[in-house]
């Protein structure tokens, strides 16, 4: 293994991306698949177009519906996990929910993380 491939698996924690998703749409939305957010965020994980367009070439208006919304979120926070690791952050809950929404207060990365706990 090259020593890029061993540093990304020991700074990648066995965080569950699923449990993460489920604590990120509970705080982001309430579990709510048509909450739209006040810059344009949209469905239960309050994706931006931009972090939607990063990683799918799905319709932005699809994030309403949990079929597609899901993955692509799945698919973002993957992203989000394999650059904090690039930049030697290391991967934690907390760590990916502030990348998540890195203009929310540390309450929200403190209330993501204790969802995820809980789960």
């Amino acid at each position: 293994m090259t020593p890029v491939i061993e540093h990304h698996q020991s700074a990648i924690a066995p965080v569950s991306i699923d449990r993460l998703l489920d604590a990120i749409g509970a705080v982001e939305s309430g579990y709510n698949d048509k909450a739209v957010g006040a810059k344009g965020e949209r469905g239960m994980y309050q994706m931006t177009r931009d972090a939607w367009a990063s990683v799918t070439r799905i319709s932005f208006d699809k994030a309403f519906i949990h079929a597609y919304s899901m993955p692509v979120a799945r698919a973002y926070l993957l992203r989000l996990r394999w650059d904090l690791a690039e930049r030697h952050v290391t991967v934690t809950a907390r760590s990916l929910a502030r990348a998540w929404n890195p203009h929310a207060p540390p309450e929200y990365s403190q209330r993501v993380e204790a969802l995820y706990n809980d789960k």
